[in-house]
């Protein structure tokens, strides 16, 4: 299958890319307070329950996302889309968790490449496999 071309105009820029990922930030801290406000309100909860609800947050919202929807909350409130390069469609689980990693591990420095490519990919978008996209 022959990859999609794309104008410049449609890769999102580093500020949009960064507020996707605040609005993601603040979304998973919220549901940390709300779920605490739960167990607090339930009482005693298993510590595996506690725990699943943990790495399901910090783990799995980012990858589960991405491979089903297209992105996370972030990315769907400002317009954008997470498409795998040479399909043009959702990256599979194992290439959005592979994203994730690099993303967590590199944190900033992954997003350095952005200004120096033509299509604003980032280390981790390379890596993976993906590239982010603006729908509008």
């Amino acid at each position: 299958m022959a990859r999609k071309k794309f104008t410049s105009a449609t890769f999102p820029s580093l500020r949009r890319r960064f507020a996707s990922y605040f609005i993601d930030l603040f979304i998973i801290i919220g549901a940390f307070m709300l779920v605490g406000y739960v167990i607090d309100l339930v009482g005693s909860v298993p510590g595996w329950l506690r725990g699943s609800i943990l790495i399901f947050t910090l783990f799995l919202y980012d990858p589960i996302f991405i491979s089903l929807f297209g992105g996370t909350i972030g990315h769907q409130l400002l317009d954008m889309r997470v498409i795998h390069v040479k399909s043009s469609g959702n990256l599979n689980f194992g290439l959005a968790v592979l994203r994730f990693v690099v993303k967590v591990l590199l944190g900033w420095l992954s997003f350095l490449t952005i200004m120096f490519n033509p299509e604003r990919r980032a280390i981790h978008d390379i890596i993976s496999d993906s590239l982010v996209i603006k729908l509008n």
